[in-house]
């Protein structure tokens, strides 16, 4: 019983979600130094850091730029 719990998310909140899969991309971030050390030696340590920030930064304005519409919305009058 309690697995299906789990499995349906009634035990487990969201918020244990979110930090699970933060903490699974803050590891994830770093796995490109192994990548270049044992299989592509010929690659800096970091080759994926750049694409990495790109990405970030590309989505880290997507959910201003969402947010910033949501405040216009409400503030501006949205709700009638």
């Amino acid at each position: 019983m309690w697995a299906q719990n789990i499995l349906s998310i009634h035990v487990v909140g969201v918020p244990l979600w979110v930090i699970g899969l933060c903490g699974l991309a803050g590891v994830l971030v770093d796995i490109d130094h192994f990548i270049a050390h044992y299989w592509l030696a010929t690659l800096d340590a970091r080759f994926l850091h750049t694409p990495l920030l790109v990405i970030s930064c590309t989505l880290l304005c997507y959910c201003c730029a969402r947010l910033g519409g949501l405040f216009c919305w409400m503030v501006l009058g949205g709700k009638k």
